[in-house]
């Protein structure tokens, strides 16, 4: 399963598989760079927080 998510200055996208590892790919448009991270995620709380960390990173370009 994936989430993505567009801003304008910003891009994520929360890859989850079956196995609970999951990564967190967080983009800023204007500087093409881009931060990967790995994370395990064990429940609802792990993936939640993930989750919000991708909204936070997007959604605080405005």
């Amino acid at each position: 399963m994936w989430l993505d998510i567009e801003g304008p200055q910003r891009l994520g996208r929360l890859i989850l598989w079956d196995t609970g590892e999951a990564e967190l790919e967080l983009a800023d448009v204007a500087s093409g760079e881009v931060n990967a991270r790995h994370h395990q995620v064990d429940g609802r709380d792990d993936f939640e927080r993930a989750a919000a960390a991708l909204l936070d990173w997007v959604t605080a370009a405005r």
